[in-house]
């Protein structure tokens, strides 16, 4: 009864949620980062083949690195902060989303689709959207879902180490204590923290079909 009450006690107090949003914050700024980055040079690559090939070769060269050793790096470069979190979180995500998204992107290019496109002198608007963004949608939201468990992990690293907030700080905090029960309730509010964020893909996809319905 009184390990009850000090759970209830541990999870509703304010200083745990604000913790659990600090972590929230970071790795979804750093998610933000990394496919706006993906983004950018999977059009570049688009764009021009040279670069594409420089782009390409470039992440191929540096994916096998374990992106923990960066973190050092941007420690020195950005001072400890949430900057050099949330850059750590970016870089982390940043090279595996972009080889997937790239490949379909790539194969969509190529695709004998591409013709019947040009044929039909779709804009340039309706071709972006209905073809590349909506043709790639389904490897987004598969990028989405490895994101979340790897940009939590880092962020969680990144946290504890010279932090005095957010989950991770929290694990080393109650491990140094010794305290096993509040140090499982952290590990079991991350765990169910990214059950959450996996089914939100899940959530819009019932809401639009919702909405198709209505209509």
């Amino acid at each position: 009864m009184t390990n009850l009450l000090s759970c209830y006690q541990y999870i509703f107090n304010f200083e745990f949620w604000g913790h659990l949003f600090s972590t929230l914050k970071i790795f979804s700024i750093g998610l933000f980062v990394s496919y706006s980055i993906c983004f950018l040079i999977i059009y570049l690559g688009y764009l021009s083949k040279i670069c594409h090939k420089i782009i390409h070769g470039a992440v191929l060269f540096l994916q096998p690195i374990p992106r923990i050793v960066v973190f050092p790096l941007l420690l020195l470069f950005f001072g400890i902060n949430d900057v050099s979190r949330v850059g750590l979180i970016a870089i982390g995500l940043m090279f595996s989303n972009y080889l997937i998204l790239d490949a379909v992107v790539m194969d969509l290019k190529q695709s004998s689709l591409v013709r019947i496109v040009e044929v039909y002198k779709v804009t340039s608007f309706k071709y972006l959207y209905f073809y590349y963004i909506r043709g790639s949608l389904s490897a987004f939201l598969a990028t989405y879902k490895n994101s979340v468990g790897y940009g939590l992990t880092l962020a969680i690293i990144a946290e504890s180490s010279f932090s005095n907030h957010g989950l991770g700080y929290l694990i080393w905090r109650h491990w140094e204590r010794y305290e096993m029960l509040e140090l499982y309730l952290v590990i079991l509010a991350i765990s169910l923290l990214a059950i959450v964020m996996n089914l939100i893909p899940q959530f819009f996809r019932i809401l639009l079909w919702l909405i198709r319905s209505v209509k």
